[in-house]
């Protein structure tokens, strides 16, 4: 028998009955020798004298015929590393599966539980049968027994740290959240570039400010191309066909801008720049007089920040809803432009701000609230300026529940009819919105949010290219979907 293997050896891997062998189960090697899915009692013949006395060795169950003792258990060996070599690759295929993953369990017991099914399979045929063979067995590898998943080490801190990665920490601070160390770089450089064009601005004198503002307004017309289909589209949905153009609106925001950064000069009046309409400061001192406080409805339109500025320097006491800058910083520097002239802002993302516009209207005081741009508040559809856009419920609540004087006051070019002092300075125009009429329901939300939309709608029409809601895009935000209100 002995002399036939060797013979057999010379000529090749032959395969011959072996004496003692035991029939392998389908699906599964038995130590390295047996052939896969086979189910003969046939094991193939490796070449060469060590792997003869392996062959002998593990046939006879002995220690060999030399008494190697440690032939049997390399055969072993190289199986359990072929073995966990092929689990490592079925590993690194379903670690990115995104299957939820347990903690790792101690059992050394549940090697070959079987039973134990798979809830993600392994990809290939091949990889099938390595993984599990016919009797739905699992192959060495520890298992969960709750969920049959072949578990290791490097799996588990891999999909531990895909799921902590996944989880993307908020990086808001206005809601919480803290900055990712490139977001806090970020904001830094910014932050710092801000504050150095902040000085070199208050550096020049006004009208060379006003001239370098509407030059980059020009030069941002000119490398912008999707905010101007932006611009150019918004003013079509308004106008239709007019002679007011795209680039006009950027070169009049522009120096919207230079005007507001000359609030920032110590020796700056408001009403150097703006005046207020005699009729609209009698509207708005019988407002304040009523007791019962103002709801001030405003727009981006013209220099809004002066027209605050100006209302305050007249006697009348604003407070203004803001919302707080992705940066604190930032907000600081609002508080540089409103606190020295007399603004109180009351920022919407902070607690009690609610209390606070109570507070306010309970005082007979204006709180001023700026609806013509879509914000994350609730929210209704209305049509203003040729478009539906998401225009803020809240004033319109706030003035039914508080039975509260509404106004709306924007800035308007100046016009003979309009400026009796006969001076080309821009106004503030301030127009009562009928209230009396109305009850507290929704209905009355309603009717009373059409109202000013439509006095809003007026103005922007008389002032197009001061507009800032040209910049807004015609499509509503994904982001501001959810403030719709359910009304």
């Amino acid at each position: 028998m002995r002399a036939w293997r060797r013979a057999g050896r010379r000529l090749g891997a032959a395969r011959v009955p072996v004496e003692g062998a035991r029939r392998a189960p389908q699906g599964r090697s038995r130590g390295g020798l047996g052939r896969r899915g086979s189910g003969d009692r046939l094991a193939r013949i490796p070449h060469g004298r060590r792997a003869s006395r392996r062959r002998d060795a593990s046939a006879r169950g002995e220690r060999g015929p030399l008494g190697h003792v440690r032939a049997p258990r390399r055969s072993a060996q190289r199986a359990r590393r072929v073995r966990h070599g092929a689990a490592r690759r079925r590993r690194r295929a379903r670690a990115g599966a995104g299957d939820d993953v347990l903690p790792w369990p101690s059992l050394r017991g549940a090697r070959s539980c079987r039973g134990a099914a798979r809830e993600v399979a392994p990809r290939g045929r091949r990889s099938r049968e390595r993984a599990q063979g016919r009797d739905g067995c699992v192959r060495r590898g520890r298992a969960d027994p709750g969920s049959g998943d072949l578990l290791g080490a490097r799996r588990r801190r891999r999909a531990l740290s895909t799921r902590v990665a996944s989880e993307e920490p908020v990086a808001d601070v206005r809601e919480g959240g803290t900055w990712t160390p490139r977001q806090r770089l970020k904001n830094d450089v910014v932050y710092v570039l801000v504050r150095a064009l902040l000085a070199f601005a208050l550096f020049l004198p006004r009208r060379a400010l006003g001239a370098v503002c509407r030059a980059l307004g020009f030069v941002a017309y000119v490398v912008l191309p999707r905010t101007r289909r932006i611009v150019a589209a918004r003013l079509e949905a308004g106008l239709g066909s007019s002679n007011v153009r795209a680039q006009s609106v950027f070169t009049t925001v522009a120096a919207m801008l230079a005007d507001t950064l000359d609030l920032l000069r110590p020796g700056e009046r408001a009403g150097a720049r703006l005046s207020l309409d005699p009729a609209s400061r009698r509207v708005f001192a019988e407002a304040l007089a009523e007791g019962r406080g103002v709801v001030f409805v405003a727009a981006h339109l013209g220099p809004w920040e002066r027209m605050a500025a100006l209302l305050v320097e007249e006697g009348f006491p604003v407070a203004t809803v803001a919302r707080e800058s992705y940066d604190p910083r930032f907000t600081e520097l609002y508080e540089r432009l409103r606190r020295p002239r007399g603004v109180r802002s009351l920022y919407r993302g902070r607690r009690g701000v609610a209390l606070s516009i109570a507070r306010e209207l309970a005082k007979g005081r204006a709180v001023g609230f700026l609806v013509d741009v879509p914000a994350r508040v609730p929210s209704v559809t209305r049509r203003l300026f040729g478009a539906d856009v998401l225009v803020p419920i809240g004033p319109a609540r706030i003035a039914l529940a508080r039975r509260a004087a509404v106004v709306v006051g924007t800035c308007a070019p100046a016009t003979s009819g309009s400026n009796a002092s006969g001076s080309s300075l821009p106004i503030v125009q301030i127009s009562r919105v009928p209230l009396d009429d109305l009850g507290p329901d929704s209905c009355a939300e309603d009717v009373l949010m059409t109202r000013i939309t439509a006095e809003l709608e007026r103005r922007i029409a008389a002032w197009p290219e001061a507009w800032l809601g040209s910049f807004v895009s015609l499509g509503r935000p994904a982001a501001l979907r959810g403030a719709l209100d359910p009304h």
